[in-house]
């Protein structure tokens, strides 16, 4: 899923998938996330990062 926004301070991260479907993903395992990331997503919650990006 594709990072749209970040809430660090909630460790959330508003994400969009490749059908447009948006969801709420716990973040607490990959932070910090920046918008634009692809992130690998299970249960609502991010395992890693998808597509080979390293992490800022």
């Amino acid at each position: 899923m594709r990072v749209l926004e970040v809430d660090a301070e909630r460790g959330l991260a508003l994400c969009c998938a490749q059908a447009g479907e948006r969801a709420s993903v716990e973040i607490g395992l990959v932070e910090p996330v920046t918008a634009g990331e692809l992130l690998l997503v299970h249960a609502g919650t991010a395992l890693g990062r998808a597509g080979g990006e390293p992490g800022p």
